[in-house]
């Protein structure tokens, strides 16, 4: 009997013993794309320091929100909103597709809160056709926020203690063999794995020569043009339609990590078809309001280290730090023209003095619909509170007429 024990554990012993000297070696699994595509974090972590955010809170705790947000895995972590919200003084609160029945119907909730003067709506490249080329409709009930606590981003990543996965350190074994022995582009589970061309992309990972994305990047290399433009359209209509409400509408869309470092490839077989579709450009043509993250993240591919992490299929702090700066300047974009009507009624005001004498003020409707418009952003703030005071002082009215008419809610949301 021991000796059929003997027998038995003998090679369970070297299988397990062995599992455990490679799950040391590659590193605890972090990363997405290193997970379902069996590569180490060895080969594939990132190793540089990353900028730390200060991630607000979401879901029931936050009140008043005033800009609404409708997203997928890019938003689930309200990072690029936290980083938003710190820089326009607006107050998100972030809603998730797998939470909702379609986006016609959150759309349609959207539209219908009174205090959410702005709604974003945002998506990864890899699905935008198939998710808005048919937006059809649905009865829904009203829309749960994502829940997020408050937390930092990570600086470093965790590299112990290692978790020992038998299926995954031995397919990760064979991968890593492989990868050693074959330059060229292959597949592995969901993930593909593609050189690059030297110094064209900045990652900190030991592999900084090789690319990993999913295999659902493709996708959109079987896109139609009319499917685009389906989609392209659907999306401007609902804008308009947000317009006619006196809303603004945002869309961000967010490339493909192929997409963004397509240029990097040195053995992409489908390298034509990718780079002729630019879906940031389409909707940019239709007069989407939307942020170019395409350009500007390609611009930065080898500039900003772990733009997107190495492991992962999506953004590092630093790239979503780079993308609310592209979306911050939308929401603002209302308040500095708000700024620029106020200043000029203050030199009106100093125009029509003398003409009025002390008889002389704003009239309320102005300062309400500016009050409105500029919200929480403190640096218009201060000429809000001045000007029609300073000019309320003079006493007495002054004829609508003799001030120019404030923009439409309308027009200046849309």
């Amino acid at each position: 009997m021991r000796r059929y024990l003997r027998f038995f554990l003998a090679p369970v012993i070297v299988i397990a013993g062995c599992a455990a000297v490679l799950s040391t070696y590659f590193e605890p699994i972090v990363g997405d794309l290193t997970r379902v595509g069996f590569f180490s974090e060895r080969d594939f972590g990132w190793n540089s320091p990353q900028p730390v955010v200060h991630v607000l809170a979401n879901g029931k705790t936050v009140a008043n929100p005033d800009v609404l947000v409708l997203g997928d895995s890019f938003s689930e972590g309200n990072v690029w909103q936290s980083v938003v919200s710190a820089r326009s003084g607006h107050t998100t609160l972030t809603y998730t597709y797998d939470q909702i029945a379609c986006p016609s119907s959150w759309l349609d909730y959207a539209l219908a809160q009174p205090g959410a003067k702005t709604v974003i709506v945002q998506s990864v490249e890899r699905v935008f056709v198939g998710r808005y080329a048919k937006m059809e409709r649905c009865r829904a009930d009203p829309p749960l926020a994502h829940q997020v606590r408050p937390y930092e981003t990570e600086a470093m990543r965790a590299t112990w203690p290692p978790a020992l996965h038998l299926s995954y350190t031995f397919r990760t074994a064979l991968n890593t063999w492989k990868m050693r022995h074959t330059p060229d582009q292959f597949r592995s589970g969901k993930v593909i794995n593609a050189p690059l061309k030297p110094g064209c992309a900045a990652f900190s990972s030991r592999r900084a020569d090789r690319l990993l994305y999913y295999t659902r990047d493709n996708l959109k290399l079987a896109w139609t043009d009319q499917d685009l433009a389906n989609a392209v359209a659907n999306i401007k209509k609902v804008q308009d339609e947000f317009a006619a409400h006196g809303k603004k509408f945002i869309y961000v869309l967010v490339p493909d990590k192929s997409s963004v470092y397509r240029d990097c490839l040195t053995d992409d077989p489908d390298s034509a078809v990718r780079k002729r579709i630019n879906t940031n450009q389409a909707l940019l043509a239709a007069g989407v309001n939307t942020p170019d993250l395409m350009r500007v993240f390609q611009q930065n591919a080898n500039r900003i280290t772990d733009l997107y992490l190495p492991d992962n299929t999506h953004l590092g702090p630093a790239g979503y730090i780079l993308m609310a700066g592209q979306i911050a300047p939308l929401l603002t974009e209302l308040v500095a023209q708000a700024g620029e009507f106020l200043l000029f009624l203050q030199q009106l005001s100093a125009r029509l003095q003398p003409l009025a004498g002390r008889h002389y003020k704003m009239i309320v409707r102005h300062e309400i619909l500016l009050q409105d418009a500029i919200g929480p952003d403190s640096r218009f703030r201060p000429a809000l509170v001045q000007a029609p005071l300073q000019v309320r002082r003079q006493s007495s009215a002054i004829h609508a007429d003799a001030v120019p008419p404030c923009p439409r809610r309308a027009s200046a949301h849309g």
